[in-house]
């Protein structure tokens, strides 16, 4: 089954159209008169009145005659009726030209766009178009579906009646599973009501109904989607339904019915919505009374009980939601985002399944590309933007409102919460361009954001910070030079939880001026490594593998590879400003001081690849082997496949510190940075960061990551995090990590797959996480089973798929 929303739209199953059999009956009827004797001339010219084509079909039969003074077409022998991709077959086809009756008697088949139809006799009334099926199958392409029945019959409109049938999506003889009915009633866009259907494994009968209501419309559908179960150590035995609503073409919603025998029933509702090609919308809200409260630390879960905080609240929610629109004008820009939680522990609690933090991040990243908190986080923020950009530049306002959890559930007094939340926030942008066409460059931000906050120090912080640059070229080398202003006035309603001025002023101003200096180079060469491949001639076809322009693997071939070295130079500069008797509402409250040079050395290796391809010609003739002929032509494309990155930088203010020489010695020179990334190939890819010290001699930190594919059989990657202990002046009492992460999927076969996810912490030597997978996929249905191992939770789950089937 495939959970199916807005704005996709499905074809309407043709082969359920039998209006389209008797159209096709009627076109036969047509061409073998035409093809036969001359007394046939007056019923073609009837059929012809009855249905017309845009393209001509092609009928071969080994007899074609008309009787009884043309009012009788007789096809017989090998019926072959093709247009384009349609096809139809039978042994006899008999028109009634009186009664407008076709009857197809052996062998009847038709394919019909890209849905079937088979039977051993059929007839239908091409007029009321009406009609039946003995011994018949129909299979509906979307969404992939046959039905089977010893007698079907078409009544007037879309409505279908079956007779000791059976519905499956297997294409194999003896289905792995299948509905069985004694009656059935289809009404397409509609509704079928099934007489005392069984759910067969096999042939094995492993559920039954006296009548079951199924939605039969070729668009999205309401009804039970199939559902996750499984059990865990945390929350006992577990089974999520969820039950999907198509509410129209723009919108649909699913409920979770999410039980848990150690919590209880968390009940959860989804709500899409695209009204027009400008918004889109996504909603999930769920909630749990739960049945495990903790009031105390040591009644919490292991994984939380020494981070200071309770939980005794029994009601536990999420609500999340994530907004693209515009307002009025379409090139006013809307989104909104809400994330709100009821507990610190909610989101660690419940993090996988339809219902968890991890596939409501995945979707919001892959829908809206907007990343939420991770389940972690304490501060978890709802925010409201709307924006607009000219050719010149552009406005942003926002407000936004975060939640500290910390203040939640009594772990700490509300009234004493000094999170600031910004009501309103408002920035305009200059983008930077020329002044009146000469060398100079300016742009410019201005902004202004007001804070309130239950506990703490109010007011608003109003910003300007214009630059201007003077980029030059000395030959190969740009140099360019920028100077900023930053200027920053605070209007203080309420000082409070901060020492105010000795004077109370309500007015405090900030100016900072800034200074960068970047100049950057290029150097490159091209070498050659071999020839080009040879085109063959247009009609050496047999020598090119595949016609649809695949890359040929024995004459693909890097031809060049390019060299490029980029030096680069930054300096930044920012005087020292006292700002302890400031308000401090948020980071750009305390701008440090800077003058440090950074500089870099970035090597890219870029290839160029030559290969023969085809080009599919216009109108081409097919060729012996029934596939449209071709020209062969040199297909090119680049890549960059290598890229190492060297970095340090020197830090002028620490070389001169003298607070705290006693304790920490001066590190003017930063930890040198190497970083490469490797990728010659789609079946490889490296990224490499690691940091050394000058001081120590030691690599402090360490970033790997490796993927691998072979073969389209497996995927292997790798993961080491890893970083040392520092306590220096500029980054005091840094902790020491050691984590590894590794994973592998095997594709055994067609049918099977495996494969595992490792997770540890090598400083505690703990595992994190352990988690196993076997697939058993088949063609109409997949099983998987999942076992998930952490330090707090043991959780096994399985999940079944069955093609085509959402009831």
């Amino acid at each position: 089954m495939t959970e199916q929303h807005p704005p996709r739209r499905q074809k309407c199953p043709a082969a359920f159209c039998f209006a389209g059999l008797a159209l096709v009956a009627a076109v036969l009827a047509l061409l073998a008169c035409t093809s036969a004797r001359a007394e046939g001339d007056v019923l073609a010219e009837h059929l012809e009145a009855e249905a017309t084509q845009d393209t001509p079909w092609q009928i071969r039969a080994d007899t074609l005659a008309a009787q009884h003074d043309t009012e009788v077409l007789q096809a017989d022998g090998n019926v072959l009726l093709t247009q384009g991709e349609n096809t139809l077959k039978a042994d006899h086809a008999t028109y009634y030209r009186a009664t407008g009756w076709v009857h197809l008697v052996g062998n009847v088949e038709i394919d019909w766009s890209m849905d079937r139809l088979r039977a051993q006799e059929a007839e239908f009334d091409l007029k009321n178009k009406v009609g039946w099926l003995k011994n018949g199958e129909i299979f509906v392409a979307e969404p992939h579906l046959y039905f089977k029945g010893e007698r079907i019959e078409k009544h007037e409109g879309d409505r279908y009646t079956f007779e000791n049938a059976r519905v499956s999506a297997c294409d194999e003889p003896g289905e792995a599973w299948s509905i069985a009915m004694e009656e059935g009633e289809i009404t397409l866009e509609g509704y079928a009501w099934l007489w005392h259907p069984k759910f067969l494994v096999r042939d094995q009968a492993t559920f039954y109904s006296p009548v079951a209501i199924l939605p039969v419309k070729s668009k999205r559908q309401s009804g039970l989607l199939l559902p996750e179960w499984g059990h865990s150590s945390r929350h006992g035995a577990m089974y999520n339904q969820p039950i999907y609503w198509a509410i129209s073409d723009e919108a649909d919603a699913t409920f979770y019915e999410n039980w848990m025998s150690e919590r209880g029933l968390m009940q959860g509702l989804e709500f899409r919505h695209t009204p027009n090609t400008g918004t889109k919308g996504l909603w999930r809200i769920d909630y749990l009374h739960d049945a495990i409260r903790e009031p105390t630390e040591a009644q919490e879960d292991g994984q939380f009980n020494d981070d200071g905080l309770v939980r005794p609240n029994a009601d536990r929610y999420w609500i999340r939601s994530k907004i693209d629109t515009h307002l009025l004008d379409p090139r006013w820009k809307a989104k909104l985002d809400i994330d709100w939680v009821s507990d610190q522990n909610y989101l660690r609690e419940f993090k996988v399944g339809k219902s968890g933090f991890t596939q409501s991040r995945e979707d919001f990243l892959k829908e809206f590309s907007r990343d939420i908190a991770n389940a972690d986080a304490l501060e978890r923020e709802s925010a409201l933007m709307l924006s607009r950009s000219w050719d010149a530049g552009g406005v942003v306002a926002k407000t936004a409102w975060t939640q500290n959890l910390e203040y939640q559930g009594g772990n700490r007094d509300r009234d004493r919460n000094p999170t600031a939340q910004t009501l309103p926030e408002l920035h305009a942008y200059l983008w930077k361009d020329r002044v009146f066409s000469g060398p100079l460059e300016f742009e410019a931000e201005a902004g202004t954001t007001h804070f309130w906050r239950q506990y703490g120090t109010q007011g608003t912080r109003m910003e300007l910070h214009p630059k201007v640059s003077l980029p030059v070229q000395a030959g190969n080398v740009s140099v360019i030079p920028t100077l900023g202003m930053r200027e920053t006035a605070y209007f203080v309603s309420k000082y409070e939880n901060h020492p105010a001025p000795s004077h109370d002023d309500s007015l405090a101003t900030r100016n900072m001026p800034t200074m960068n200096v970047t100049a950057f180079t290029e150097y490159y060469k091209v070498f050659d490594l071999a020839a080009s491949p040879e085109v063959p001639a247009a009609g050496s076809v047999a020598l090119l593998p595949g016609d649809k322009g695949e890359p040929a693997k024995d004459n693909s071939r890097w031809t060049k590879i390019r060299h490029a070295v980029q030096p680069r130079v930054d300096y930044d500069w920012a005087p020292y400003v006292s700002q302890a008797n400031k308000p401090f509402f948020d980071e750009l409250d305390r701008l440090g001081p800077q003058n440090e040079i950074t500089y870099s050395l970035t090597n890219i290796l870029d290839r160029r690849r030559e290969r023969i391809a085809m080009r599919q010609l216009p109108d081409a003739p097919l060729g012996e082997d029934g596939k449209p002929q071709g020209e062969p032509f040199l297909a090119v494309d680049y890549r960059e496949f290598l890229r190492l990155r060297l970095e340090q930088g020197f830090d002028l203010r620490e070389a001169s510190r003298i607070e705290g020489r006693r304790q920490y010695p001066r590190r003017p020179f930063s930890d040198a940075l190497g970083e490469l990334t490797l990728s010659p190939d789609d079946w490889i890819s490296l990224v490499n960061r690691s940091y050394w010290s000058p001081y120590s001699g030691d690599i402090t930190r360490h970033e790997h990551f490796v993927r691998g594919i072979w073969q389209d059989m497996a995927i292997a990657e790798f993961g080491l995090d890893f970083q040392d202990a520092v306590d220096t002046y500029k980054d005091r009492n840094r902790a020491r990590i050691r984590q590894i992460r590794f994973g592998l999927d095997i594709i055994a076969s067609r049918r099977w797959s495996t494969g595992f996810t490792y997770r540890a912490d090598m400083t505690t030597n703990t595992d994190l996480e352990q988690t196993y997978y076997v697939t058993y996929t088949h063609q109409c249905w997949d099983i998987t089973v999942y076992y998930t191992h952490t330090p707090f939770e043991d959780r096994f789950e399985a999940r079944v798929q069955l093609l085509g089937l959402t009831f």
